[in-house]
């Protein structure tokens, strides 16, 4: 229930939006934008994440947000937090928004990655009670804000290297530490403003339910409007949905925040969002790669050549073994007392890698193998044998099973691991060498 008075809200939101800082608007427009997300269909709970300096008042523009529903610290998370009580509140609030406020370190990434799933689907999973019936499920259509000093879509791409999944539920905005301090007043008046939102609370939220209760139909036309003309600005795509649909509601919202009191610049934020959305895009097609994709296999085969060519574990060769009586001609071998994983046959255009170590490596990295080896198979041509790696040479070992590639040209993503140790067989049987 509503507590206190209206004004101190006012007064407090009139703080952070003399900021002038589209950032603090954002955080400030979501209680308003996450009961909109209901007009766009099946979208049940994307992420908005906001990151970046200490000291940006991230946390304080959370708190007058939280507090246009209720109380500002009691309906916001903490550091504590677990899965299940977060997913608990989504599904009693149903249409409220959750915050989730001052992530510092990997345990608590951690537990906002395990949420942002069962988050975007709407819907707690299905239980058993004590007595062994059906648990009643619940379920709420809504936005989640989590707040922090480090990227969470940094640490989602560390945990899925192998889909783009998690990046296209998460909305990231970065908050860098403005130069100027537009609008600042004293410390103590703005702590004492800020505080008494614990005793004043709720009446913006209620006045906000009464407009969208009366208004209903011409509040959703506008959520239309807006998402349409936004999508139309970036240029969105059907897999970017969460990310536009966030941006449209918090605009929306921020619109009929305005008619309450709230005075966030719209023109403003939008250009802001515009610029985030693009840096999100950015960021998933050089970071984000969905497995079996030519990228996704580029960037996989790269990281374990790389690796292992860096720590001398090559052999390099003009041609590959025949029979006994013809010599191979030995480029490079590998550092002392390392074993053999890559033989790069240069004049075949042809590079072996050893089946296992490959696989090892890539489990390690946490990316899924089989969507590589497939990729291998359909971009490159990649053949399996049971082969040995560096035949012909003093560094020969046992047979194996290899994936052997024949690089098609000088546009490949690994044309440099042939043409390291001088240039392939020209037309007239000659070698051009480099000098060294």
């Amino acid at each position: 229930m509503p507590r206190g008075k209206l004004e101190p809200w006012l007064q407090a939101a009139k703080l952070l939006t003399d900021r002038q800082c589209p950032e603090l608007d954002v955080i400030l427009a979501v209680p308003f934008a996450a009961p909109l997300a209901t007009f766009l269909g099946n979208f049940y709970g994307g992420i908005l994440s906001v990151w970046g300096d200490p000291g940006t008042a991230k946390s304080t523009a959370q708190q007058v947000a939280a507090a246009v529903w209720g109380h500002p610290k009691q309906t916001r998370e903490s550091l504590d937090s677990t899965k299940k009580s977060v997913l608990f509140r989504l599904g009693k609030t149903r249409n409220l928004p959750c915050y989730w406020d001052d992530i510092q370190d990997d345990v608590k990434l951690e537990h906002l990655f395990n949420t942002m799933f069962l988050n975007t689907q709407g819907s707690e999973g299905g239980r058993l009670t004590s007595d062994v019936q059906y648990r009643e499920r619940l379920e709420w259509q809504t936005m989640m804000v989590a707040c922090s000093n480090a990227s969470f879509v940094e640490y989602v791409v560390k945990k899925q290297p192998s889909t783009t999944a998690g990046l296209r539920r998460v909305f990231e905005l970065e908050f860098k530490k403005p130069e100027n301090d537009i609008g600042m007043i004293d410390v103590l008046d703005a702590m004492q403003a800020f505080g008494a939102l614990e005793y004043n609370f709720g009446h913006v939220g209620m006045q906000y339910a009464k407009l969208i209760a009366t208004e209903h139909e011409a509040v959703k036309a506008l959520v239309e409007q807006t998402t349409k003309q936004f999508k139309s600005k970036v240029d969105g795509k059907a897999d970017e949905a969460y990310w536009w649909g966030i941006a449209a509601t918090l605009l929306t919202g921020a619109s009929l925040a305005r008619r309450l009191g709230a005075e966030m610049n719209v023109e403003r934020m939008e250009e802001f969002l515009i610029e985030a959305f693009k840096n999100n895009r950015t960021i998933r097609a050089s970071e984000g790669t969905e497995g079996g994709s030519p990228e996704h296999t580029d960037a996989a085969l790269a990281q374990f050549l790389n690796f292992y060519l860096g720590s001398g574990n090559r052999v390099d060769t003009e041609f590959s073994f025949k029979d006994r009586f013809t010599s191979v001609v030995l480029n490079h071998g590998p550092e002392k007392g390392r074993p053999v994983y890559i033989h790069v046959i240069r004049d075949e255009k042809t590079v072996l890698i050893s089946k296992k170590t490959f696989k090892e490596f890539l489990e390690w990295k946490q990316i899924k193998t089989r969507q590589v080896f497939d990729g291998l198979k359909k971009y490159y041509g990649a053949k399996e044998d049971k082969l040995v790696l560096g035949a012909g040479t003093e560094f020969a070992a046992a047979q194996e099973m290899v994936i052997k590639i024949v690089v098609p040209d000088e546009s490949s993503a690994i044309w440099n691991v042939i043409s390291e140790h001088g240039n392939t067989r020209t037309d007239d049987n000659t070698y051009g060498r480099d000098l060294d």
